[in-house]
């Protein structure tokens, strides 16, 4: 039975080999499990990043022009969240074979969730601030810009170091994950 400890147990390990990654050390894949299990309890990082990306959400909501309502807004976002969090992996486990990384593939995409608390983690509150007012829109857009080029940055490095693949090879993946993200929004952030 999985109960609360163990759930902060696995939060707190991923987090400390993310916060690891982040500085550039690749040791800090050495907090991740290739295993099943390991896969799907690194989801729990969605349920991290879930409150934040809520916030943004409203936030967001509330800043538009939109009639709808804000219950039917965020459920249809949420949706796409959830999308958004699986599209990636399940292309990865696609690629593998193809990539012949079939026995890294599961501890890359369990350091991937965990890293993506991170990034959300920076990203999403210098979104919030442009979105409010609160920086100006060049500032706004410069800084998340640039925490956008340290996202794909720590990606590129998490991907050669977990899948030990070529430089080219990991920008290509990181391509195509910057992709899918871009085609999840478009497609999900349709009007009505």
């Amino acid at each position: 039975m999985l109960t609360l400890t163990h759930l902060a147990a696995y939060i707190s390990v991923g987090l400390s080999g993310a916060i690891r990654l982040i500085k550039l050390d690749s040791q800090g894949l050495d907090y991740f499990g290739d295993t099943n299990a390991d896969f799907w309890r690194s989801f729990l990082a969605a349920a991290v990043v879930a409150p934040l990306f809520l916030l943004y959400l409203v936030i967001r909501y509330v800043g538009s022009n939109t009639d709808g309502s804000l219950p039917v807004y965020i459920s249809a976002q949420m949706l796409a969240y959830v999308i958004a969090w699986l599209a990636f992996p399940l292309v990865m486990l696609y690629l593998a074979p193809v990539l012949q990384k079939e026995d890294k593939v599961v501890r890359y995409l369990v350091a991937y969730n965990w890293l993506s608390v991170i990034q959300n983690g920076a990203y999403l509150p210098v979104v919030m601030l442009g979105i409010t007012g609160a920086f100006a829109q060049g500032l706004s857009n410069f800084l998340a810009m640039i925490t956008l080029m340290w996202v794909l940055g720590i990606t590129l490095f998490v991907t050669r170091k977990a899948l030990e693949v070529p430089f080219g090879t990991a920008a290509g993946i990181v391509v195509v994950d910057l992709l899918l993200g871009v085609l999840v929004e478009v497609l999900t952030s349709r009007p009505g």
